[in-house]
């Protein structure tokens, strides 16, 4: 297990390799299997993806299967939450000793304020990498079985 030292230094590394607000393409989940998330992004989701950031030893996930650059403000893509933040959104998951990866995704519906909805990820370990030419295919292999439920979805995708 990873200390939390090490995982808000692998989380600072994640949030220094991707570009935040230069995958016009935005952001999707590429796969989840075996307890194995990727979430892929693109300057250009026609052609190729740029990035994966592998989420490992992940129990619970409820962000969207893809979202814009622009809904996400700030520098940062994720950050640490702690268990008291995760329980006010879901309070009868147990976390057990993984570690919360929280997403902050800010929409702006027509002629309304705009509205900040937290994603998490509970895992125990994650990191980004580029993506190598040969192996950059944009597919998803990713079936949301949640995807008939209305946004935002709260619900764990690990099922």
């Amino acid at each position: 297990m990873l200390t939390l030292e090490n995982i808000q230094a692998r989380l600072n590394s994640v949030n220094q390799t991707i570009p935040v607000h230069s995958m016009l393409d935005g952001f999707w989940i590429f796969d989840f299997e075996r307890g194995r998330l990727t979430v892929s992004c693109s300057f250009d989701r026609t052609s190729y993806r740029n990035f994966d950031i592998e989420f490992k030893e992940v129990i619970f996930f409820n962000i969207p299967a893809e979202w814009a650059d622009d809904n996400v403000r700030g520098d940062i893509l994720f950050r640490l939450a702690d268990k008291e933040e995760f329980a006010l959104q879901q309070p009868y998951f147990n976390v057990g000793d993984n570690y919360i990866i929280a997403l902050d995704l800010t929409y702006a519906p027509r002629d309304r304020p705009v509205v900040k909805h937290t994603f998490y990820i509970v895992a125990s370990d994650l990191y980004a990498e580029k993506c190598l030419t040969g192996n950059a295919n944009p597919s998803v292999y990713y079936k949301d079985k949640l995807k008939d439920e209305p946004f935002p979805c709260m619900k764990n995708r690990v099922v």
